[in-house]
């Protein structure tokens, strides 16, 4: 049986603050039963008429109030392995309008986690089903 950390729903802006925050959780995970769950948006690598609007939105008011924006899955991945590569991203599913769930996981061998691809149900940064 897993045990899951509470949902982490459209907190995690700043770079600084998110490592603190996934390193904090980090150390208190059990390696082999613990998954952190992330909704957030991820950015599309797609311009123009088939990337979402609200995006487009999101990402200038993130700009005016807090100085961020929107990642994309690879800085997603890269941000969640900046932990000390104590975590990794193992599955993903996409929602609506660029929203997604990330399941993040403890890695007890870095050498069987392939960030992005591994366990993953859509390749957000394609938007196509794997």
């Amino acid at each position: 049986m897993c045990s899951y950390f509470p949902v982490l729903r459209h907190i995690l802006m700043l770079s600084s603050e998110c490592r603190t925050i996934l390193a904090a959780l980090a150390d208190a995970m059990e390696p082999a039963r613990s998954r952190i769950l992330i909704h957030d948006f991820v950015d599309p690598p797609t311009i123009g008429f088939d990337r979402p609007r609200v995006l487009d939105m999101l990402d200038l008011h993130m700009i005016a109030s807090l100085n961020a924006r929107l990642r994309n899955r690879g800085e997603w991945d890269a941000l969640v392995h900046s932990v000390g590569g104590k975590l990794a991203i193992h599955q993903a599913w996409a929602g609506v309008d660029g929203s997604a769930v990330l399941e993040i996981r403890y890695v007890v061998d870095l050498e069987q986690v392939d960030p992005g691809v591994q366990g993953s149900r859509i390749d957000l940064r394609s938007s196509k089903s794997v």
